[in-house]
């Protein structure tokens, strides 16, 4: 598989700001044998992350303009890292989604697992992320479509689970 350039969404800011990342780029840092062992830092600085946003659907299940299919796997695999996160990190963390997929032995108890541990789930698309010059923090701006309303929350890092397309 080739995973999607996340840079193709502009609205998202991948390349633009270096604390936004993809999920596989923070399964590289969350890995013992990454190029930091294990902790989670922001690239911008070096510094602590206290709060994490995982994007589902960053470009996929998009009919107009990127890919139009779910690639089936980003769902479980940003589910276990944001546990993993939780759990060893106390990390902050938020997971906004247009709806969870979880069709396979032990995929739906995971998910209950994520929300019994306190991880915050937003239902809705993500309609932009940008840095606040003030606060040194990125901003993800969705609308919550349970609540209805419209979201803006700041973290220190923002990772996207970008679609997995077949090679060439």
């Amino acid at each position: 598989y080739r995973v999607f350039e996340a840079e193709k969404i502009k609205e998202y800011s991948y390349g633009v700001y270096p604390d936004v990342i993809t999920m596989m780029e923070l399964e590289r840092l969350t890995s013992l044998f990454g190029p930091t062992e294990g902790r989670v830092v922001r690239f911008s600085d070096g510094g602590e992350v206290h709060r994490l946003a995982i994007v589902l659907c960053a470009g996929s299940r998009d009919m107009n303009r990127y890919v139009p299919y779910c690639s089936r796997i980003c769902c479980m695999y940003s589910l276990k890292q944001a546990v993993l996160l939780k759990e060893h990190f106390n990390m902050d963390v938020w997971v906004f989604y247009t709806d969870i997929r979880a069709a396979g032995r032990g995929y739906e108890e995971l998910y209950w697992r994520a929300q019994k541990d306190g991880i915050n789930f937003v239902r809705g698309k993500v309609a932009e992320v940008w840095a606040n010059k003030t606060t040194n923090k990125l901003v993800v701006k969705a609308e919550d479509t349970l609540m209805g309303n419209v979201v803006e929350e700041e973290f220190d890092l923002v990772a996207l689970a970008v679609p997995l397309t077949p090679p060439e």
